[in-house]
């Protein structure tokens, strides 16, 4: 990607959380992405346990999702390969949040140690 743009490249590393990688998209697009994709599913089928095997930067921007974070400030967040990362949509009427409220409950817990739902 250098040696054929270096204009693009030298653009991608300045922010690659706004800024595409040729043929790819930026983290934000992720984000907006996945965003979407949770939301749709979470809604469609309440109350229902929905696993998804994805890779590192979705589930950073998964994370970020439920917590409210910026491109920017989700990139501090460090998801570890083959770890469990466990996000909980709330019921609307609790904490009083039209759409509901996500807790985030694991993030990175190593694969060998999966506690049953509702016990952390």
């Amino acid at each position: 990607m250098q040696a054929r743009d270096p204009a693009g490249y030298a653009a991608f590393w300045t922010d690659p959380t706004r800024n595409a990688a040729p043929g790819g998209e930026s983290f934000a697009q992720v984000m907006q992405r996945v965003a979407a994709a949770i939301d749709q599913r979470s809604h469609a089928q309440p109350a229902r346990t929905i696993v998804a095997i994805a890779h590192g930067g979705s589930i950073r921007a998964a994370v970020a999702h439920a917590l409210g974070l910026t491109p920017e400030a989700a990139m501090a967040i460090v998801i570890d390969n083959l770890s469990i990362t466990r996000l909980t949509l709330l019921p609307e009427a609790l904490l009083q949040r039209k759409g509901g409220q996500w807790r985030v409950e694991m993030v990175n817990a190593p694969c060998r140690w999966i506690p049953p739902a509702g016990s952390c």
